[in-house]
């Protein structure tokens, strides 16, 4: 099974392997046949044969970075460990090979790698797997980027119900200078039928199972305890069962809209600061400030990764992608605005804003 990605990256996979549904339903709009002319081989995901792993298993069971070093049939890999045995190498060469132990739900931690594996190929060949909400209207595509919780979604959620295309909700591709829708869901949590007054009544009959007031009111006293009760360090994943995401096609919530065919980004607003008060504005920013701060932004993407990219980087010594390159060439010929959201303040007012700085722009201020 194949999927091929803008950016000349092509995924392979066993149709047969465990993970690989998983895959399929996440990349489902790059599958392709296996013949005719093709990007070269970027990323291979194949089960792990524990015989294919040498090395002391001490260097990553006992690793205090809960992975370590090994070989993969004779090749520098990272392992990353589960219950004392090998769970996934991960061997950074070209194609890059992620290498999985078949087991019960290891769809998770795999699709995880496979994204990071993914952001590597495509680095390598100039492209970029790009952590921000995008929308478009009139040709011109604006980019929403900034951490989690700076209120991306609620923004795109509006932006959509004012008739804007959708491009993305968290991740998309950006591949010589044209931005690539890479999935058409968007990611509904609790908190946004809470935070959006409108979505609660639009929300599709069909997925109302487990969103409902009271099934999330549930979650979120048992969230609550949760911080109280339990040790620092299980909050992160014991928080992650009380936050789950609700996924729903873009066009199912917003019927008149449509999924935007690749286009070249007009403008990127950041998100990266919260003000205090009611404050809403949306102001110039220069460019390079903006992507220092977009570099930022990226590093967080997989952060529970972190310690698999410095891994990575001492066991691949060959010539580093520049992040901040990449961002400043994709995203050439761009304005960058900061857009200012307080505390207390609702984002109802964003979509205009933005709508008047693209008009800006289109007027060259």
């Amino acid at each position: 099974m194949t999927f091929d990605f803008p950016g000349s990256v092509r995924l392979v996979a066993n149709a047969r392997d465990p993970a690989t549904p998983t895959l399929r339903a996440r990349f489902a709009r790059f599958e392709t046949a296996n013949d005719g002319a093709a990007p070269s081989v970027g990323v291979v995901v194949e089960p792990l044969v524990t015989g294919d792993i040498e090395g002391d298993s001490a260097w990553w069971t006992h690793s205090p970075y809960g992975m370590g070093f090994g070989f993969h049939r004779g090749r520098r890999a990272v392992i990353l460990p589960r219950r004392g045995e090998a769970d996934v190498a991960l061997v950074p060469d070209d194609p890059v090979g992620v290498h999985y132990r078949a087991r019960s739900g290891c769809e998770r931690r795999v699709y995880g790698i496979v994204l990071f594996a993914l952001a590597l190929a495509l680095a390598r060949r100039g492209g970029l797997l790009l952590h921000a909400a995008g929308a478009v209207r009139g040709g011109r595509a604006v980019l929403v980027a900034g951490p989690r919780g700076s209120r991306k979604t609620q923004i795109l959620l509006d932006l959509l119900r004012d008739g804007w295309d959708y491009l993305s909700e968290d991740k998309l591709l950006l591949a010589r200078g044209m931005a690539h829708v890479f999935q058409s869901e968007i990611g509904i949590r609790d908190h946004h039928f809470e935070s959006v007054s409108w979505l609660p009544n639009a929300w599709p009959p069909r997925l109302s199972r487990g969103t409902r007031s009271l099934a999330r009111g549930i979650r979120r006293r048992a969230a609550a305890l949760a911080v109280r009760m339990l040790p620092s360090r299980l909050i992160p994943p014991v928080a992650r069962r009380f936050d789950p995401v609700h996924p729903v096609e873009a066009r199912e919530l917003f019927p008149e809209i449509q999924v935007a065919p690749p286009v070249a980004p007009a403008a990127v607003a950041l998100l990266s600061r919260r003000t205090q008060g009611r404050e809403l504005s949306c102001e110039p920013l220069g460019a390079p400030e903006a992507l220092e701060e977009l570099a930022a932004i990226q590093e967080l993407v997989f952060h529970e990764l972190a310690p698999l990219d410095r891994l990575v980087r001492l066991c691949d010594p060959g010539p580093r992608v520049d992040p901040r390159g990449l961002l400043e060439r994709e995203l050439a010929g761009c304005r960058f605005v900061r857009l200012s959201i307080g505390r207390d303040a609702g984002v109802e007012g964003a979509p205009r804003l933005l709508a008047e700085r693209l008009e800006s722009i289109g007027e060259g201020t």
